[in-house]
C-alpha cells in the first residue's frame, strides 16, 4: 500500500539508471492518447531441487503470481551434482540453488550470475537429546556467550556423538568444538551414513548429532533440542567482536536464491527484475503467513523430493533453518556493511577459504564477479520510489482535474494498476504504468 513518499535514499549505479529509464521519458505529440505499458509473455525453464529452501516456487506457481507478471514457469526438479551442469549448459533459464556451493566452482563456471537471495542458511546443529540444556537455555540462566557455548558443548563430555564425515558437516564440528574447548577425544564417536541418524537417535544409540538439514527437521519435530546452532556461534562471535567478513565461521551460513548464466542475465534484465518481484511477494507470505504459504509450499516439495515433512517440520525451516526475509529486511543484508548478514560477508569468508585450498585463483572472484543480487535490489528500490512519486503526483492531477469536472476514468485505470503492481512487489512495470498515468494526467 502507498501511503507516503518515501525519503529512502539509495546508491544505483548510473549506467542502470539510463538503461531502466530509456524508452519510459517519452513525450507524446499534442492531442495523442498515452497507451498504457503492456506486459509481455515469457517462458522460464526454472530448476528446483528437493528441499523446502530450493522449492519456494511452488508458492507462487500455486497461486498464478508468475503469470500474473508474464512468465510462464517450466518448473523441472535437478538434483545432486547435475544442477549447475542443466543451469550453464542451456538446459535452464534459472536455477534455485545454494551460493556458496557456487564459489569452488567459479574457475569452471565463470559466468553464473546470482540476482536474488531469498533467505540466510543457518541449517547446521549440534542435536541432542532433550533432557540437555542449549545454548540458548544457558544465556538465559545468566552466563555470558562465552560460558554458556562451553557450558553446553562440555555436555557432550563422556556421551554418546552421531556424525556423518562429511565435508560440510565436518566444518561446523571443528568450529563447535573450538569454541566449546573440547574434541572427539572427549566423547564416544560413532561415524554413520546421515540417513541412519534418526533411527540411532529414536533408538537412543547416541546423545547428540550432526547431521543433514531433513534429520535435523525430523528430531527437533520429534521433540529433541538444538543444543548449539550456526546461529548461536555467530552470535557468540558477534558478541565478542571477533567476526569479520572473513572469518572462516560465516562459511557455515550462506543465501539460497536464484541464479541465471550471464547471458541470460544481460539479455533477460526486465524479465529478471520481475521474477525478483515475484520472488519477493512469495518472502512476503512466509512470513505473513507462514501456515497458509506451507500449503502451497510442502504438498510440492515431498513431491518432488520424495519425503513427507509435516506442517509442524515446515515451521521448523522456516523459523530456524532458513529464516525467508523480506524485501524491507533485506535492506540490512544490502545497505548495512557492518551486519554479518551483509550480502558480503559469507561470500567473502567462502572465497578466502578456496583460494587459500588452492581451488581460486587468489583474487581473480570478488563477491561482485558472479553476485548481481545487490545491483538488483538497488534498481528495485530506485524503481519502487519513482514509482511511489509518480501515483502520488498523478493522483494529486486526477483530483484537481475531477473538482474541474473533467473525465478522469482512464487516468485512474491506469493508476490502479501501478498501485496494484505496486502492491505485489512488480516495481519495474509499476514505475511503467505510473509513468504513463503521469503522462495522462499531465493530458487532462
Amino acid at each position: 500500500m502507498i501511503s507516503k513518499r518515501s525519503k529512502y535514499g539509495v546508491a544505483v549505479a548510473v549506467g542502470c539508471l539510463v538503461l531502466l529509464c530509456v524508452g519510459f521519458a517519452r513525450e507524446a505529440p499534442a492531442g495523442t492518447a498515452i497507451s498504457e505499458p503492456t506486459i509481455p509473455n515469457v517462458t522460464v525453464r526454472f530448476g528446483v531441487s528437493g528441499t523446502v529452501d530450493h522449492t519456494t516456487v511452488a508458492i507462487g506457481l500455486a497461486q498464478g503470481w508468475f503469470k500474473e507478471v508474464g512468465i510462464d514457469i517450466r518448473d523441472r526438479v535437478v538434483v545432486g551434482a547435475g544442477r549447475l551442469p542443466a543451469l550453464v549448459g542451456g538446459g535452464l533459464d534459472v536455477l534455485d540453488y545454494y551460493s556458496l556451493a557456487v564459489v569452488p566452482t567459479l574457475e569452471e563456471n565463470p559466468n553464473v550470475r546470482w540476482f536474488f537471495s531469498q533467505d540466510m542458511f543457518y541449517g547446521f546443529a549440534l542435536v541432542g537429546k532433550p533432557e540437555y540444556k542449549t545454548y540458548q537455555d544457558f544465556l538465559k540462566e545468566g552466563n555470558s556467550p562465552e560460558a554458556a557455548i562451553r557450558k553446553a558443548v562440555s555436555q557432550m563430555k563422556g556421551k554418546t556423538f552421531l556424525s556423518a564425515n562429511v565435508p560440510s558437516t565436518k566444518g561446523f564440528e571443528e568450529i563447535l568444538f573450538e569454541r566449546g574447548g573440547t574434541s572427539v577425544k572427549d566423547m564416544k564417536l560413532i561415524e554413520l551414513d546421515q540417513e541412519k541418524h534418526i533411527g540411532t537417535m529414536f533408538a537412543g544409540q547416541a546423545d547428540f548429532e550432526v547431521g543433514n538439514v531433513p534429520t535435523r527437521v525430523t528430531l527437533e519435530s520429534k521433540g529433541f533440542k538444538p543444543i548449539v546452532s550456526t546461529r548461536d556461534v555467530i552470535e557468540y562471535l558477534q558478541s565478542k567482536r571477533e567476526l569479520t567478513p572473513e572469518s572462516k565461521e560465516l562459511t557455515m551460513m550462506g543465501f539460497s536464491g536464484w541464479m541465471s548464466t550471464k547471458k541470460y542475465y544481460e539479455e533477460n534484465h526486465e524479465t529478471i527484475l520481475r521474477l525478483t518481484g515475484v520472488g519477493f511477494r512469495i518472502m512476503q507470505m512466509i512470513n505473513d503467513k507462514p501456515k497458509e504459504a506451507l500449503k502451497y509450499h510442502l504438498p510440492y516439495t515431498n513431491r518432488v523430493a520424495g519425503t513427507n515433512l509435516t506442517e509442524a517440520e515446515g515451521l521448523i525451516v522456516y523459523n530456524s533453518l532458513d529464516p525467508f526475509r523480506s524485501f524491507e529486511y533485506q535492506k540490512r543484508w544490502y545497505y548495512d556493511e557492518k551486519d554479518y548478514e551483509n550480502w558480503k560477508w559469507s561470500l567473502l569468508a567462502t572465497i578466502r577459504l578456496w583460494e587459500n585450498k588452492g581451488v581460486l585463483t587468489k583474487g581473480r572472484f570478488p563477491p561482485e564477479s558472479f553476485s548481481r543480487s545487490q545491483v538488483i535490489y538497488n534498481e528495485l528500490m530506485y524503481l519502487r520510489e519513482k514509482a511511489q512519486s509518480l501515483i502520488w503526483d498523478a493522483s494529486d492531477t486526477v483530483r484537481i482535474a475531477r473538482a474541474k469536472g473533467k473525465a478522469t476514468g482512464s487516468v485512474e485505470e491506469t493508476i490502479k494498476k501501478a498501485r496494484h503492481h505496486f502492491d505485489i512487489f512488480n516495481y519495474y512495470d509499476s514505475y511503467r504504468f505510473a509513468l504513463a498515468a503521469k503522462e495522462q494526467a499531465d493530458k487532462l
